[in-house]
């Protein structure tokens, strides 16, 4: 049994409030990557259930795969969203994962 089949990925739940979506925009100190849990449909952010954590993940240009930042929401004190600035000429594509008190670790890719 691995950590792999705990990872649910979009399309899982239709609605897809518990995906993490990946945005890019260019600015001047490089690539900013926002995260935000629910895009189409925002995510629930109280006590009981709540996003507590995200994790964006990079494949470097080398084929390793190495994690660029955590988000930290808290228990339901946070609207789970944020930003990571990046170089984008680093990495061939990106992952994050997002962890939902009640429903477990989506994830979700972006090509670059």
């Amino acid at each position: 049994m691995g950590f792999a089949q705990f990872i649910k990925a979009p399309g899982s739940e239709g609605k897809e409030k518990h995906v993490p979506d990946l945005s890019l925009e260019t600015s001047d100190i490089g690539t900013v990557v926002k995260i935000q849990v629910g895009k189409e449909i925002l995510h629930p952010t109280t006590k009981e259930h709540h996003i507590e954590w995200v994790k964006l993940f990079g494949e470097a240009q080398d084929g390793k795969f190495v994690q660029i930042a955590t988000l930290d929401f808290g228990e339901g004190t946070a609207f789970p969203h944020g930003a990571v600035v990046i170089d984008k000429a680093a990495y061939k594509s990106l992952a994050a994962i997002s962890y939902c008190n009640l429903h477990g670790v989506w994830e979700n890719t972006l090509a670059l």
